[in-house]
């Protein structure tokens, strides 16, 4: 728990609803509704196009809500009175941690709330795929697969437990050495885990350890016909070694939510016919795009900015006070 910064709940702190990709409607009037409820004035600022728009709206805010949007050091530079942050959704490294801590600012994330919406994206994906792309030709069936978890969260625990309905064998890795859903076997190194799976699936944050962790050696591992599968992050794969591999083994295929910043290379590398087996990728990124998963994570992050306001819950801070 952290000091109080309205021990007396008489003022109404300003929350700024920012967000370049808007929420679905219904999560707007849910987290509206909310706000009145917690006694919070709401502010918004959705489909914003500059920086500049950003900026203006930050003054006087003493929350913010944010979703893929950039909270650098000129954000916070420009937001005086902004006491505390929150990311709706899991992953916060588009949030400058260091600038947020410089200026007193609490840092949140919301985590768990998109978890359902990400792991049936990777099962809508695997299907897509499986089913050649819906192209009349021959698939194959993810019964009796093994499916292998690099980072066992929350998302990891929502895939195991639908992989377990598709009768596929769960096996995972993570530095803890646990796994949220018990149905799942630890492996005790990553390694172990490209080499054994048919399907290995990332559910690890971008943070210094995990930037390129997915290298030519593991990547080089995967079983012949393996499927890596990427709902996380672009930066935990070293996309170098991913053109290599790719190109060295058209056995393999990867499927992500987030285009390769090097994909235009891979498409001229593979060809475009063995692009289009090899490689599925969403045109833009679709993991938390659902109804619920908009309310879920936008309705908690203004129940945290309130928690944090009013009774000092520090519970999902994410920087150092």
């Amino acid at each position: 728990m952290c000091p109080l910064i309205y021990p007396d709940n008489t003022v109404s702190p300003v929350v700024l609803l920012a967000a370049a990709k808007p929420f679905a409607r219904e999560a707007v009037e849910a987290v509206a509704a909310a706000c009145d409820e917690l006694g919070s004035t709401l502010k918004k600022l959705e489909g914003y196009k500059s920086p500049e728009e950003l900026y203006e709206a930050l003054p006087g805010s003493t929350g913010c809500i944010i979703r893929s949007d950039k909270a650098d050091a000129d954000f916070f530079d420009h937001a005086p009175d902004l006491k505390v942050i929150v990311r709706a959704g899991a992953g916060y490294d588009n949030v400058d941690l260091e600038a947020a801590t410089k200026r007193g600012v609490c840092v949140m994330n919301t985590p768990g709330q998109n978890a359902n919406a990400v792991a049936e994206l990777v099962f809508g994906l695997l299907l897509y795929h499986a089913r050649r792309r819906f192209n009349g030709s021959s698939g194959f069936e993810l019964k009796g697969k093994t499916i292998g978890l690099f980072g066992c969260g929350r998302i990891a625990a929502n895939v195991a437990e639908i992989a377990r309905g598709f009768q596929m064998t769960c096996y995972g890795y993570s530095r803890s050495g646990r796994c949220q859903y018990g149905n799942c076997s630890m492996l005790s190194s990553p390694d172990e885990l490209f080499q054994r799976c048919d399907i290995v699936s990332l559910h690890m944050p971008s943070n210094a350890q995990s930037r390129g962790c997915v290298d030519r050696k593991k990547l080089s591992s995967l079983k012949k016909g393996g499927i890596l599968m990427n709902t996380a992050r672009q930066e935990v794969i070293d996309e170098d070694a991913l053109l290599e591999v790719l190109t060295a083994r058209p056995d393999l295929t990867y499927i992500t939510d987030m285009k390769p910043s090097n994909v235009d290379q891979i498409r001229a590398a593979l060809g475009e016919a063995r692009f289009a087996q090899q490689v599925v990728t969403t045109p833009v990124k679709m993991g938390a795009q659902t109804l619920e998963a908009n309310v879920n994570a936008a309705v908690a992050a203004v129940q945290q900015i309130a928690g944090y306001l009013f009774h000092g819950d520090d519970t999902y801070q994410v920087n150092v006070p």
